[in-house]
C-alpha cells in the first residue's frame, strides 16, 4: 500500500465536490495493476484531449482515509507534506512516487 500512496501522491486526484478519487496515468498498464490490487472491475477512462487514462473510485471511505490519515486534499499539488511511512516501507513509497511522476521532488529528500 505504500507504493500506491506514493503513486497517488504523484498522479492521483481527490474530487472536491464528490466522494471520488482517481489514479491517472498516460500508460494504462499500471492502472490495470492497481485495479487488480483492489480487485476492481472499474473501467479505465481515457481523456480524448490529453490521452491520459483515469481509474476512478467512488468511495467515501477511500477519500476520507486519504484526507484524515495522510492529509491529502483536492489541493494536494499546493500543500502536500511528506506522509508518515514506516521505514521498512519507505522504498515502496518512493518507487510509487517515482513511477507516477518520473522524478523525485525535493520534499522527498528532506
Amino acid at each position: 500500500m505504500a507504493y500506491l500512496l506514493g503513486f497517488f501522491i504523484a498522479d492521483g486526484y481527490i474530487a472536491s465536490q464528490s466522494q471520488s478519487i482517481a489514479f491517472t496515468q498516460k500508460d494504462p498498464t499500471i492502472l490495470e495493476e492497481i485495479k487488480n490490487v483492489f480487485d476492481s472491475n472499474q473501467p479505465l477512462y481515457k481523456n480524448k484531449n490529453t490521452g491520459v487514462y483515469s481509474l476512478l473510485f467512488h468511495s467515501k471511505i477511500m477519500k476520507n482515509d486519504l484526507q484524515t490519515l495522510f492529509n491529502i486534499t483536492s489541493e494536494k499539488s499546493y500543500n502536500i507534506t511528506f506522509p508518515i511511512v514506516s521505514e521498512q516501507y519507505i522504498h515502496y513509497f518512493i518507487r510509487g512516487d517515482f513511477d507516477g511522476d518520473g522524478h523525485v521532488n525535493i520534499w522527498i529528500l528532506c
